[in-house]
């Protein structure tokens, strides 16, 4: 049975809500609210399952960008020999363990780039078929497009247009994220609001990681003529980057637990040929 007043779902003998506290005495049709909640969210822990594979995948993949890119900066910084010849000045020369590195770091942005665009057209069709369930993965859907717009757009524009471009990018991604921890934690704050409470707040740190990098790039600009600084501020970068890997680890222990609580909930209550949830 499902509460009347949150949806939360109550176990067999109980005449009160474990979660509001509300006495089960109000109108059948409240009640039928509930249940037609109840078989509506029906069936969401497939395409949640996707989406933490989808997940994993993507955090593995940033993870690697992430790792390259680290390498890949520092061998930059410390790669660089110069050579004296006198009048001429100085020559230039990038050292071999740099061009190694930077040999690495253009094939696995390839790998990367190809694994990426598969994985963003997977779960493109993941949050199209959340939309049944909630219609907040809708609007998930189309900001997600627009991301992918405005990053291509990004990699055509050059100088002032290409930081405006980058801008708006961003304030996309922050919208998309609003609404897909919104999205989620909507969904399961009826039968566990603790999770959807975790949700929530995962919002707050993803908005944190976005203010740290931001930082982070201008740190970096503004340290480029300082040899010792810069080391400094790629430094900062890389605790920056791990602790955006660590968030999408945290995302994704949340989206496993969301996909446990709608699967619990579909063992104990399967569908009969009325398609109506009927206690074991």
């Amino acid at each position: 049975m499902y509460c009347y007043n949150c949806g939360g779902f109550i176990p067999e003998g109980r005449d009160t809500c474990p979660n509001c506290g509300a006495t089960q005495s109000q109108p059948v049709q409240r009640q039928n609210s509930a249940d037609a909640w109840a078989q509506k969210m029906r069936g969401v822990s497939d395409p949640l399952r996707k989406l933490y594979k989808y997940r994993l995948i993507g955090t593995i993949v940033a993870a690697g960008i992430c790792a390259v890119t680290v390498l890949y900066l520092f061998a930059l910084i410390n790669g660089v020999d110069t050579i004296d010849y006198g009048y001429w000045g100085q020559y230039y020369v990038f050292s071999e363990t740099f061009q190694a590195i930077s040999g690495l770091y253009a094939a696995s942005m390839i790998v990367f780039a190809i694994v990426g665009v598969i994985v963003t057209i997977c779960m493109l069709i993941t949050f199209n078929d959340m939309k049944r369930f909630e219609d907040r993965f809708g609007t998930v859907f189309t900001l997600a497009l627009l991301s992918i717009i405005s990053s291509l757009a990004e990699s055509f524009c050059k100088d002032s247009f290409k930081i405006i471009v980058s801008l708006a990018d961003l304030v996309i991604e922050i919208l998309m994220y609003y609404h897909l921890y919104g999205a989620m934690a909507d969904i399961t704050r009826p039968l566990d609001r603790d999770l959807a409470s975790k949700w929530d707040t995962l919002f707050k740190i993803f908005v944190g990681y976005i203010v740290l990098s931001f930082i982070a790039g201008i740190v970096i600009v503004l340290c480029a003529s300082n040899y010792s600084s810069l080391k400094g501020a790629m430094f900062f970068l890389t605790l920056v980057l791990a602790g955006g890997v660590a968030m999408n680890i945290y995302e994704l222990t949340l989206f496993k637990a969301s996909t446990s609580v709608f699967e619990r909930l579909e063992r104990s209550y399967p569908v009969n040929n009325n398609n109506r949830w009927d206690e074991y």
